[in-house]
């Protein structure tokens, strides 16, 4: 099952995304695309990408009837998913089977009201509590890419490509999906595996490949899909130095987890450069 945590409440829930088989090491690392509205798992023993709609395609669609005691509701979300029309005449007719809300809880809807462009808190309230969290899951769109273990390993989401990423551990490229269309390709940016993560800077419109094995951060443009391992090198060859990484807009600057490594890497991408004494003493492996 995926983990999923109530950052309001700190409530952990295993029950919501379940039936992923038993088999270890399957995805390793998630983002979210905002073009889909979805969650990406990158395949790390899987030969697919998970992905997980946490939002009903009904809310996504805004034309699920959001009325007092859920009038309409089971309706309006079996409508949206079987594909049936959704226009603005069906969605008020449907807003007009409901009683009208009291106005101490929200603004009163009249039947002939146009098709909202988005929802209002109160209405937030009754769609949460309709159900609206989908969770729907789904490991074959994107599949066949291989059996073999530990491919890749860290994924994220470039706005001006609005594709996903994922950082290759073991395979022989980049992995790059489209997730409007699903088309998948490890052919553009082919380099040795020996990164773990991927970072995606605004600023430098760049992707920042986490330095696990390798001497140097891997530097790709997305919109060429060139390469650069030369920009940030030197950083030695020891295995296992560092892992996952993130960008901090407060200091326009990128920090990478030690995994062996006992200090935190820190590059500046807008010059390159790269420290690895201001925060260090960080003994023992696999931290």
């Amino acid at each position: 099952s995926v983990l999923v945590v109530d950052l309001i409440t700190n409530e952990l829930d295993t029950n919501l995304i379940t039936g992923l088989s038993a088999e270890n090491h399957k995805w390793r690392g998630v983002t979210a695309a905002p073009t889909t509205d979805k969650l990406y798992f990158c395949p790390l023993f899987a030969d697919s990408v998970l992905i997980v709609a946490p939002i009903d395609p009904c809310v996504l669609n805004n034309c699920s009837a959001s009325c007092e005691n859920e009038c309409g509701w089971q309706y309006e979300q079996q409508l949206c998913r079987t594909g049936a029309t959704t226009d603005t005449l069906e969605h008020t007719s449907r807003l007009g089977e409901c009683p009208t809300h009291a106005p101490s809880q929200s603004p009163t809807r009249a039947p002939t009201s146009l098709k909202p462009t988005a929802f209002d808190a109160w209405q937030m309230e009754k769609i949460d509590a309709a159900g609206a969290v989908w969770n729907a899951w789904d490991n074959t769109t994107i599949a066949g890419l291989g059996d073999n273990v530990s491919k890749w390993s860290g994924v994220t989401f470039v706005p001006i490509t609005g594709k996903l990423y994922f950082s290759p551990q073991q395979a022989g490229g980049v992995l790059v999906v489209d997730p409007l269309t699903n088309a998948s390709d490890i052919t553009p940016i082919a380099e040795i595996s020996t990164w773990l993560d991927v970072i995606y800077v605004p600023t430098t419109k760049k992707l920042y490949f986490s330095p696990h094995n390798a001497d140097n951060v891997l530097v790709v443009d997305p919109l060429t899909n060139t390469s650069d391992t030369t920009a940030i090198a030197g950083l030695g060859d020891v295995g296992g130095k560092w892992w996952r990484g993130v960008f901090v807009p407060t200091t326009q600057k990128i920090y990478f987890t030690p995994f062996s490594a006992d200090n935190v890497l820190i590059v500046d991408p807008m010059t390159n450069a790269s420290d690895t004494t201001a925060i260090a003493g960080l003994n023992g492996t696999s931290k």
